[in-house]
């Protein structure tokens, strides 16, 4: 497989600040080398998320889908988190793919839009009201994350918290302790 000399690229120079310790040049080597032998790495994988519980032996099944990765929704052959799948379980991301492995990595950890950016404005705007334009960053900060992860908030048994804290100091232990 011949790819263009400024093929990866643009992607490389995304990615450069995040995964320092890899070079354009590796990141290409082992991409042309993974695609390679993509053919045959490409039979033993086993999508996770595919439920072949559903060709089962009264139904005619031809393998046809086989190619087809089903939990994308346009039908592609296989998707970054197919791939990403096949590196980890086959121990690919040590020695043979490591530069690949973290591309995979960053590429999938990153958010595809901004719709957590714009919800963290959202909740700021109920949080730091004009009577609360003081606080601190500390606090801010501390408001925010109760805000947007309200659910483990509630989880958390209030008791433990006070008995936390009230073990950090012997005055403490006489205020939060009856």
């Amino acid at each position: 497989m011949h790819l263009p000399s400024t093929a990866l690229s643009s992607l490389y120079n995304k990615i450069v600040n995040f995964i320092p310790e890899i070079s354009y040049e590796t990141l290409r080597d082992e991409y042309t080398d993974f695609m390679s032998k993509w053919s045959e790495f490409k039979k033993t994988i086993f999508c996770e998320h595919y439920d072949y519980t559903e060709y089962n032996s009264d139904s005619e099944y031809d393998g046809d889908d086989e190619d087809k990765c089903p939990h994308t929704t346009t039908g592609d052959k296989y998707c970054v988190v197919c791939i990403f799948n096949f590196l980890v379980k086959y121990n690919l991301y040590t020695n043979a793919y490591p530069g690949l492995y973290n591309f995979y990595k960053l590429i999938l950890t990153l958010s595809v839009t901004q719709v957590s950016c714009e919800r963290g404005f959202s909740k700021l705007k109920y949080i730091k009201t004009y009577l609360r334009s003081t606080l601190s960053q500390d606090l801010l900060e501390s408001f925010m994350l109760m805000s947007i992860e309200k659910e483990l908030l509630v989880k958390i048994d209030s008791d433990q918290i006070i008995d936390k804290v009230a073990s950090k100091s012997k005055s403490l232990t006489k205020l939060f302790m009856y």
